[in-house]
């Protein structure tokens, strides 16, 4: 049983890079970067007010983020977990681990109702899925009860997760991952990935079509063909008769007004994906394809490239560890866990930075692994406070804090436990 389970959490580990703690109040991101230096093209995956400065000087029309008309924005994802065991109390029957996300837009009320109920409509249907598993796993257990003694009864553990992974988030769209990962038996876990899209000005769902030019509409299937067809060999694309439909299904020109789950914004380009199945095997997992902003200038509606930042680099944070913080000092104070009245981390912008991602990490070697990220914003400046109520057993040394200070790179921070004080690390790693 301990067997299985591990190798569940292997699995969504893996695929997801993260998990998160139970009952807390976190904003999640998957961070490829956490599987080491190769990946340092991945390090920024939440959207932001930019998309990097190369990027921008080559997006003509671009105007540099204006700190007094660009809102703060954040999302918030209560994680759950449950664990199930038999009537004896011998085995595990069935465990559960589910993340559900709130939107916080304190400048538009009416968008913030929509994408709420549409995120609750979409958290209501895993919970009920969560507990379809349940039931499935008592009845399948009770079943191997009635098998004559000496017969094979082994039990391994159902199981159903949710993540939720914020992929952009700033005042024009708000794109996020649910991954759905289900084990009922045999040799691993189900997975598959769903996308919402979201425009921030009315807070209704996007589709593809609400965010591509004419253009774009008549030549995106083509360009995803033409991405699987270079690397049909990698995936073991054989039949290409077989994924060319499932492509067409999916990405056609016709279905581009219903295509709602199966693409997101990135903070550096626009997503198309297949999950597990659709294409090719379980093995490849889910395939993900990025067409870069830049790409993008006669395909992508002119209002859905993100906005650049132009400060040059020069926005630093500012953390510090106290019991008693002057919340009159500032204009937002966002709380992160339980207020249990012990010690708090705050963390400031100075005079500004973006795309600021809080995280626990654990350590393999010398290569962090991000176990769960507890808070991302789109920007953070000094008039804006984070207090992050940290329990007897925080262990600052596995707290890292990563931000863009404005040019469109991302730098991590580690805290002394003794002060709470950040040093910058050139990157994702000490």
């Amino acid at each position: 049983m301990k067997k299985h389970l591990l190798f569940c959490f292997i699995c969504v580990a893996l695929l997801l890079a993260g998990c998160s703690r139970s009952e807390s109040q976190i904003s999640t991101r998957i961070d490829l970067a956490a599987l080491g230096p190769g990946n340092s093209d991945t390090f920024s995956q939440v959207g932001s007010p930019q998309a990097g400065t190369t990027q921008a000087k080559s997006n003509e029309g671009q105007q540099a983020f204006d700190l007094n008309s660009g809102a703060r924005i954040s999302v918030v994802t209560q994680e759950t977990q449950d664990t199930y065991f038999t009537e004896d109390g011998k085995e595990t029957l069935f465990y559960q681990q589910l993340q559900e996300s709130v939107i916080s837009i304190p400048s538009n009320q009416s968008a913030e109702s929509a994408v709420n109920q549409s995120l609750q409509k979409a958290q209501a249907a895993a919970r009920q899925e969560s507990q379809n598993v349940l039931a499935l796993a008592r009845d399948t257990y009770a079943s191997l009860q009635t098998f004559p003694q000496g017969e094979s009864t082994s039990f391994y553990g159902y199981s159903y997760y949710t993540t939720d992974t914020v992929l952009r988030l700033d005042a024009t769209v708000f794109s996020m991952t649910t991954y759905y990962s289900s084990y009922t038996g045999g040799a691993h876990p189900f997975n598959r990935q769903s996308a919402t899209n979201y425009d921030m000005a009315s807070g209704a769902s996007l589709s593809l079509a609400d965010v591509l030019l004419p253009e774009g509409e008549k030549t995106l299937e083509s360009m995803i063909l033409q991405w699987l067809r270079a690397r049909a060999d990698d995936f073991c694309l054989y039949d290409s008769e077989e994924y060319e439909t499932v492509v067409h299904e999916k990405f056609g020109q016709h279905a581009l007004r219903t295509q709602m789950d199966s693409w997101y914004f990135s903070e550096t380009g626009l997503v198309a994906f297949f999950n597990p199945y659709d294409i090719a095997s379980y093995a490849a997992c889910v395939v993900r394809i990025e067409f870069p902003y830049t790409e993008l200038q006669d395909i992508l509606e002119p209002r859905f490239f993100p906005v650049h930042v132009d400060n040059q680099g020069k926005g630093s944070i500012s953390t510090a560890l106290s019991g008693q913080i002057d919340r009159t000092a500032f204009e937002t104070v966002e709380e992160i866990g339980a207020d249990n009245g012990e010690l708090q981390l705050s963390i400031s912008g100075a005079p500004q930075v973006y795309d600021l991602s809080l995280s626990w990490i654990s350590w393999v070697g010398d290569q962090p692994m991000t176990q769960n990220t507890i808070y991302v914003t789109n920007y953070l400046t000094e008039r804006n406070l984070i207090l992050v109520c940290l329990g007897e057993q925080a262990d600052l040394n596995n707290l890292c804090i990563r931000f863009n200070p404005g040019d469109g790179t991302m730098v991590t921070a580690y805290l002394d436990p003794e002060t709470g004080e950040a040093t910058v690390s050139g990157n994702f790693g000490k």
